[in-house]
């Protein structure tokens, strides 16, 4: 049908004729009224009818030229459904053929095939018809809208679709509800839940691919069992009722129901490794939900676990018999989705596993190694003097000699030996006051003394006093060796140098020079030049004397002394200078001028005072010479040089003075110099002699660098670890909460996250151990101490405190302390106890380039000179030396000198301290290094190799007896003695698989991500013997505590650590530590089974897991894992191939996956069990049944009335020994409304072929094809007509249009001109419209004719 219907037409130009017909008559009305001037509004008015006649002709020039397209896309139409007709025509002659009894199946197969071309060749004729890019059929019956000039008339054109998909099947309606084993396209966006519904339903299917337009097929039901069994769901046998047939009930708001309680599954054998799967297969809805009640029978974990109680030899077990499966495709049973359990091929019972701690909850225990002795400075002695009485005696003198050596007391009293008694050594510094001798302090206690030993000096020690001596009260004893550091003594020795000793005065005077002297001063003699320890002394004033220096004239010597607090200056009534002494001045003679050194000697000794001569007016007075002297100035005069030059110097300045700026006005003249005047700029192109260069920016790309160009910045990018260059700055973990590191010291929220480096054995690292509780220091716990530098010593310490070390030899770093006693002596020597630790990287932040900035020119900037400004030379300066000057000194004044020396005496032996002797060191205890130790578990902290191709390496571990330790005693008490160790270990070799044994193998290869694809040096690939070049964090075996990943306990951690791989190991594999079970015992078909995580740190993961028997030469090794990734979260399990004894094994790896030699991975390990197969069969596939339910979304309040749901259930084996079973059931929903099918996002995929063939006639009747065919001929007739009356009216428009225009132009012309009324020319514009409505009318009326005809 054409839309530019006849109705339309008619009341259009009926409407105008109307209208015209009345502006007609107002108009000739107007005219009657014979006006015969024209008023200025109505020439305004003229200009504006001027002006709606140029934008009606413009109208209509554009109307023709629209018009004239449209007929071309009506004549496009015809011949599109012309062609249309005869491939119907065609196919009417074979449909006639077709219905021939005669034919045979070959003559029927090639006039259906005949029939199909051409039904495809017709469903293409309309479908693919277009002019200039538009469809031919419009898809709606509003069609397109066709403009007729101006004042808005327009009319509709198009032909409709037709639908003939009765005929030939190229369309289906959208559909809500989908079925299996069918065909779709996606019709519209689909959500997040509609496309996880595809993806579970069909296989293939990936969720980048489904948009609009995307195709799919569902995945077909199955319905015929292979094997022995049945599944009975709602049938005779275990519907409740018998009236419901095969048939569950399902009523809005019944929330969960569960389908058949009495559901029943027969089958034999076990279905270990299979799956039990339910699903909707006709009408299924994304509101659709399956899922699972718990009963008695079946409950489930939030992981999806399903578990099966179950009773065994009359013990009740729950045993995990499947899983739901979820994580990898999806089918848990939501928003349409089936419902799938994947049933464990490694099913077993729960029981007490042989395997001790493979749960890991036993806490570590400490096992001591090899105890060493430990040793302080000092040695063991017996007989230490511990007090003592002193008898102080009389008569008694020291060494007077402190003002010589300094010291505080005579030399003698310093480190006297004692003689006498038993024993040796014992050594003090004394003092002798008023003839008594007391002891200062002790220096050494000596040894082997007894109690009452009377102790004196030797004889004619301190003169010749008598009575002094000291007796021993208490002695004391070291401890024993190795029993501790108690009364350990320090081996010193005594360290003296030799000092010179000088004569003291023994009271006041005056030396013959003047000086004064007082008691205990050292005392001087002259000395004669050259004389040993003579030295420049000075005369001195004793007392106030002066120096007269006469009548000096105009020369002042008062400036000289000004400040001087030795000497004063006075001017007497006679005229003469006089210089005052005080009492000690240095005594000044003077020195004439011509009796003195050079003047620079003179003036450079500061012993000497010049004095200058001065004028009348104070000011020095200058002295000239003809040539330099020291000290002289030069003399300068300046004098100008006038033209002509015919005397210039090199040294002589020119003068000059501008000129006009002109060349050639004036003459050039030596001399003369020039500055160009510029005219205006010009800018060109290309380089010119005097050009500038112009520069711009330019930006690059970041491929088109260049030296010398500017980076953009545009922020910063994150960059991996492993991937950062040395100008990256790095982004920092941080912590997310408060807390402290397992060497004690906290942390706040916000704050950098720490990692443990290492000990710090030189106490330089930079990270603080500290306390994690309160307590006391053992090797302090007995006396009391103090810091040498006298600040208090705690053996206590609290929680929060820094986490103080021990030394007995101290050293760089270690501060002394003492332990308090009459004789205070270090003890020990502590320091804070370091380590090193590291930032942990979680990144690196790079300025992010998005270009380069380039300089370059433009273009150039050329100045012509169009004068020069002038410059000539007016005449010179010249400057010329005279003569040279000085300051003149008038005399000097010079400290009077004369050589004095000290009286030596002698020397003596100056006391410096005392020198231990370190090498002397006391066996005081016994120490040893501990390690912690996993219960039952044995680590191996190295790297382990297992070679290419099969296994046929091994590490070796040292162990001792099933969960026993190695014996090592500390205690003195001890049966075993002091620093006993029993060695029960033994060496065990533990046999590795091969990199062939692996299950899944390393790719040795990047693909190609954001950066090129990177490929393996062959060399590298099946190795993993390459030794790391950098290592940024080590490789541990730890217990961890699961709670922060909602796990509760603990569990095992292996890491490789992270590192860095040598440039061309690239994509290297690098395998441990490792950590090996105790022997435990297993049985045949037994199941170990263990909680497993995996995650590449710096790359991927390379890791394994296995048991062996220990009883075997050249053991198998039975993989429970061999696998390589990025990350993992799974339970593994080996089955126990034959009874025996076994170990278990775990090695982690890594796997440089991306090639940046970056590396690094942990493994993580719990719950390891060894059970009793369980075999799961027909009542646990029974209960499952039984606990399936079905549910509508909430929220839902339309759904597909009725829906069939299948069970499957297999036992995954194939061929002969394949089972599987299937059921299906019929579901009614109730109280819900239909569902509206055409907004659904889904529709059948047509067939594209006929509905009907022409061979069908045989079996559905002659007229199958052929009536369908005379249907679509008809809707093509129709639209022929439509097509051809249309373009008919359109025609006859243009040639009314084309009329019209020259009407318009005409009154336009007579009103521009004004030759007119405005009444006359409004008459003639709707005489013509008038005329024009008319046409249009008779024409459309001839369209209705022709279609009454044709009805």
């Amino acid at each position: 049908m054409a839309t530019i219907g006849t109705a339309n037409a008619s009341y259009y130009a009926s409407t105008s004729i109307a209208r015209v017909d009345r502006l007609n008559s107002t108009s000739v009305e107007k005219i009657a009224k014979a006006h015969q001037s024209i008023a200025d509004g109505d020439r305004a008015a003229f200009a504006s009818m001027n002006n709606t006649f140029m934008l009606d002709v413009a109208a209509t020039n554009g109307a023709l030229k629209s018009m004239a397209v449209t007929q071309a896309y009506l004549s496009t139409a015809l011949t599109a459904i012309d062609n249309a007709s005869g491939i119907l025509s065609q196919m009417q002659q074979l449909a006639v053929l077709g219905a021939n009894g005669t034919n045979n199946s070959a003559d029927a197969a090639a006039i259906d095939a005949e029939a199909e071309a051409l039904a495809d060749a017709f469903y293409l004729s309309l479908t693919e018809a277009e002019y200039k890019g538009k469809r031919i059929f419009a898809e709606t019956e509003t069609g397109s809208k066709l403009s007729f000039g101006g004042r808005g008339a327009q009319g509709t054109f198009g032909i409709d679709v037709f639908d003939y998909d009765n005929f030939y099947d190229y369309k289906n309606p959208n559909t809500e509800s989908l079925l299996d084993g069918v065909e779709y396209q996606v019709t519209r966006e689909l959500t997040n839940i509609e496309k996880e519904a595809i993806l579970a339903r069909s296989s293939g299917s990936a969720e980048e691919d489904i948009e609009v337009g995307y195709v799919f097929k569902t995945n077909p039901s199955e319905s015929v069992n292979v094997g022995a069994g049945s599944i009975a769901m709602l049938d005779d046998t275990t519907r409740t009722n018998a009236s419901d047939g095969n048939l569950l009930t399902y009523t809005k708001g019944d929330g969960a129901k569960r389908i058949d309680i009495g559901a029943d599954v027969q089958a034999t054998g076990e279905f270990n490794g299979g799956s039990i799967e339910f699903a909707i297969s006709d009408n299924w809805e994304t509101s659709d939900i399956l899922s699972l009640a718990s009963t008695d029978k079946i409950f489930f974990r939030d992981d999806g676990e399903v578990v099966y109680n179950t009773t065994i030899d009359g013990v009740a077990y729950a045993v995990e018999i499947g899983k739901i499966d979820s994580e990898e495709t999806g089918l848990d049973g939501l928003n349409g989705k089936p419902l799938k359990i994947n049933l464990y091929s490694d099913a077993t019972i729960p029981a007490q596993s042989p395997l001790e701690n493979g749960n890991f909850e036993k806490p570590v225990r400490i096992q001591g190694d090899v105890p060493y002795k430990t040793f302080t400075i000092g040695e063991h002695r017996d007989g230490i003097v511990a007090s003592y009485t002193v008898a102080s005696g009389a008569g008694y003198a020291a060494a007077n000699d402190t003002v010589s050596t300094g010291l505080e007391r005579g030399s003698d009293t310093y480190s006297v030996t004692f003689e006498g008694g038993n024993g040796t050594g014992f050594r003090a510094n004394l003092e002798v006051d008023n003839g008594a001798i007391s002891i200062v302090n002790i220096l050494d206690k000596g040894k082997d003394y007894k109690i009452g030993d009377v102790l004196t000096l030797s004889p004619g020690s301190l003169g010749a006093g008598t009575g002094f001596s000291v007796t021993i009260d208490g002695i004391v004893n070291s401890a024993a060796p190795g029993e501790g550091a108690i009364n350990i003594e320090d081996v010193t020795s005594r360290v003296f140098e030799t000092v010179e000793v000088y004569e003291e005065q023994t009271g006041s005077g005056v030396y013959d020079w003047g000086e004064n002297y007082s008691d205990n001063q050292l005392r001087k003699v002259e000395a004669t030049a050259g004389e040993a320890g003579a030295t420049t002394d000075y005369y001195r004033s004793a007392g106030a004397t002066e120096l007269n220096l006469g009548n000096l004239g105009n020369t002042n010597i008062a400036s000289v002394f000004n400040g001087n607090n030795e000497y004063t200056t006075l001017i007497d009534n006679d005229g003469n200078t006089k210089l005052s002494y005080l009492d000690q001045a240095i005594i000044l003679e003077r020195v004439d001028v011509a009796n003195a050194r050079p003047q620079a000697d003179m003036l450079a000794d500061p012993s000497i005072f010049a004095i200058y001569e001065t004028d009348a007016s104070s000011e020095i007075v200058k002295e000239i010479f003809d040539q330099p002297v020291s000290g002289s100035q030069a003399v300068t005069v300046t004098s100008q040089i006038n033209p002509p030059f015919d005397d210039i110097r090199g040294s002589d300045v020119a003068i000059y003075a501008r000129q006009e700026p002109t060349l050639n006005d004036t003459p050039i003249e030596p001399g003369d110099r020039f500055t160009p005047i510029y005219g205006n700029e010009q800018i060109v192109d290309s380089a010119q002699p005097g050009a500038t260069p112009n520069y711009e920016t330019r930006r690059y790309g970041t491929d088109e660098y260049q030296a010398g160009d500017t980076p953009v910045i545009d922020g910063t990018e994150r960059i991996e670890v492993g991937l950062q260059n040395g100008t990256d700055t790095p982004i920092y973990q941080r912590q997310t909460g408060p807390g402290n590191y397992s060497w004690g010291e906290s942390y706040q929220s916000g704050d950098v996250v720490k990692e443990f480096g290492s000990y710090a054995a030189n106490g330089n690292g930079d990270s603080n151990y500290y306390h994690t509780s309160a307590g006391t220091y053992s090797w302090a716990s007995i006396g009391q101490f103090e810091y040498e530098s006298g600040a208090a010593f705690s053996a206590s310490f609290n929680t929060g405190d820094v986490v103080l070390e021990k030394s007995d030899t101290g050293g760089a770093g270690w501060a002394a302390v003492l332990r308090l006693s009459e004789v205070p002596e270090v003890a020990f020597y502590v320091r804070n106890k370091t380590l090193n630790t590291n930032n942990v990287i979680d990144a690196y932040e790079r300025a992010k380039v998005i270009g380069y900035d380039r300089e370059e020119i433009k273009n150039y900037t050329v100045r012509n000179i169009v004068e020069y400004d002038r410059e000539s030379i007016t005449h010179y300066e010249r400057t010329e030396t005279t003569g040279y000057s000085r300051d003149k000194v008038a005399f000097y004044l010079e400290q009077k000198t004369l050589l004095t020396k000290n009286v030596l005496q002698g020397t003596v032996e100056k006391y410096i301290g005392e020198q231990i002797d370190t090498t002397k060191r006391a066996h005081t205890g016994w120490d040893r290094t501990e390690q912690s130790l996993i219960p039952n578990w044995t680590e191996y902290n190295d790297q382990v190799i297992m070679g290419e191709g099969p296994g046929n390496n091994f590490f070796e571990i040292t162990e001792t007896e099933n969960g026993t330790l190695i014996q090592s005693f500390l205690d003195p008490g001890s049966d075993l003695g002091t620093g006993e160790y029993i060695d029960n270990s033994r060496t065990v070799q533990i046999p590795v698989p091969g990199m062939a044994d692996m299950l899944k193998d390393p790719a040795y290869e990047v693909p190609p991500y954001e950066y090129e694809t990177k490929l393996a040096n062959p060399a590298v690939k099946g190795r993993d013997d390459f030794t790391p070049a950098t290592v940024l964090s080590d490789g541990s075996v730890e217990l961890i505590d699961r709670s922060t990943d909602g796990i509760p306990g603990s569990g095992l951690k292996l890491s490789t650590g992270n590192f860095n791989f040598a440039p061309g190991d690239n994509f290297g594999v690098y395998h441990g530590p490792a950590i090996v079970s105790d022997v435990f015992t297993a049985s045949k078909d037994q199941f170990l089974k263990l909680d497993y995580a995996a995650a590449g740190l710096g790359d991927d993961y390379h890791v394994t897991g296995y048991i062996y028997n220990v009883d075997e030469n050249n053991p198998e090794l039975h993989l429970a894992i061999g696998d390589t990734g990025t990350e993992a979260n799974s339970r593994k399990s080996v089955q126990v191939p034959e009874d025996g004894d076994y170990r278990f094994v775990f090695i982690v790896g890594t796997y440089d996956k991306t090639g940046g030699r970056l590396a690094g991975a942990d493994m993580t390990i719990d719950n390891i069990v060894v059970e009793n197969p369980y075999s799961i069969q027909q009542d646990a596939l029974t209960a499952l049944a039984q606990a399936l339910q079905y549910s509508k979304s909430s929220g839902t309040d339309d759904s597909n009335p009725l829906k069939i749901m299948t069970t499957k259930i297999s036992n995954g084996l194939e061929g002969d020994d394949e089972v599987t079973l299937f059921d299906e059931t019929n579901i009614n929903l109730v109280g819900y409304g239909a569902v509206d099918e055409t907004n659904g996002p889904y529709a059948i995929v047509p067939t594209y072929d006929l509905v009907a063939k022409p061979s069908s006639a045989q079996s559905l009747g002659g007229g199958a094809l052929t009536s369908k065919i005379e249907a679509v001929h008809e809707q093509l007739r129709t639209a022929r007509i439509e097509a051809a009356t249309s373009y008919s009216a359109i025609a006859a428009a243009i040639e009314n249009v084309t009329d019209l225009r020259s009407q318009y132009a005409m009154g336009s012309n007579t009103i521009s001109n004004l030759n007119f009324t405005q009444e006359t020319a409004y008459l003639s514009k709707i005489q013509i419209q008038q005329d024009v409505a008319a046409a249009m009318l008779a024409q459309a009326n001839k369209a209705q004719e022709g279609l009454m005809l044709l009805i």
